[in-house]
């Protein structure tokens, strides 16, 4: 049986990243173009709709329950306005994220495909997209199934108890449903952890091959997982205290929030956590969305805090993504390399 390395395969991301530093500047551009775009996108399209709704919710938090609901029947309009937004951002997020698992699984399984920082918009992406979709659907099936088998322990555990011990308290059922509804999603999802990295591997979509290759193997994979969540917690501490650093030296210059002007967040999260900033006060904040009507009116609010904010956070972002997104190829690369070896020699016999 094949062996995993945990600790080769945890620090996969980090290895592909000191040897491929360029591909780290592809990753961080590739994320700061979307940014931009999705900025200029809200922007240009959808200011006048955020600015309203601002403005509402504002009015609401001071206003009695009368008022309020007065108010919410007056904002469904621009809530329903607003709606396209989202779907604007689920395919963006779906393409993007489709591209930088390819190029993850492109940098571990196809190391010498380099190009530019390993990263393509073709077949490969396409398949990553469809078994994102898929995979999205299997696991909310899997949790509504496991729910219903967690409440059927739950049932069936309470009767037990109640039969030995009338006034006993739910507490032990509910526990118990519990685990086992997080032990099964946990099994299930950590089985077919490998759909992504053999889809790609092998040119094909395969959702449920990777149950086979993790026969036996789920405390090593599970191992390696939780490893991998340790090294991406302390890398993102580090980066989030070099950050900070950068942004103190900003405000220290005179360039950042202790000169007046404030980076505010606004209600609407972007892509892979990254939230929409704006160099204003946010008793402006409305007047300032409204004034936006061209792409001359994006000049003001590219400050050189915002400016470098943007970038640092994109820099983040291609720095913590290949933690995250290499462990799985190195896995399958691992489990499949002996099957791999095999074949090399009969080819060459």
């Amino acid at each position: 049986m094949a062996k995993i390395a945990i600790s080769d395969a945890a620090f996969t991301g980090l290895r592909v990243m000191r040897k491929n530093p360029g591909a780290v500047i592809s990753w961080a551009l590739l994320y700061l173009i979307i940014m931009v775009g999705i900025s200029a996108l809200v922007l240009l399209r959808f200011a006048g709709v955020i600015a309203q709704l601002q403005s509402s919710a504002v009015a609401m938090a001071g206003a009695d329950n009368g008022n309020a609901k007065m108010l919410l029947a007056t904002m469904m309009p621009a809530i329903h306005q607003i709606l396209p937004l989202y779907g604007y951002m689920i395919l963006i997020a779906l393409v993007l994220y489709s591209i930088f698992i390819s190029a993850m699984n492109r940098a571990v399984l196809r190391p010498r495909d380099t190009g530019a920082g390993f990263l393509r918009l073709g077949p490969d992406e396409l398949r990553q997209l469809i078994v994102m979709i898929a995979y999205a659907v299997i696991s909310l099936l899997i949790h509504i199934a496991m729910m219903v088998i967690a409440a059927a322990v739950f049932v069936g555990a309470r009767a037990g108890l109640r039969a030995a011990a009338p006034q006993a308290p739910n507490a032990i059922p509910v526990m118990l449903a519990v685990l086992v509804f997080l032990a099964g999603v946990l099994v299930i999802q950590v089985r077919l952890s490998l759909a992504s990295a053999q889809t790609f591997a092998t040119k094909s979509i395969n959702l449920f091959g990777s149950w086979r290759l993790t026969r036996g193997q789920f405390w090593p994979v599970f191992a390696t997982y939780l490893l991998t969540f340790v090294i991406y917690i302390v890398v993102a501490i580090v980066v989030g205290i070099i950050v900070a650093l950068i942004h103190f030296g900003l405000a220290a210059a005179g360039l950042g929030p202790m000169n007046g002007v404030h980076l505010n967040t606004t209600p609407l999260h972007g892509l892979a956590g990254h939230k929409l900033m704006f160099a204003t006060n946010m008793n402006t904040l409305p007047s300032t969305f409204l004034q936006v009507k061209d792409w001359r009116g994006l000049l003001p609010l590219l400050t050189p805090a915002l400016v470098i904010g943007m970038v640092l956070r994109a820099l983040a972002m291609a720095i913590l993504i290949p933690i995250l997104l290499t462990p799985p190829a190195s896995i399958f690369k691992a489990l499949t390399a002996e099957t791999a070896r095999t074949q090399s020699l009969l080819n060459m016999g």
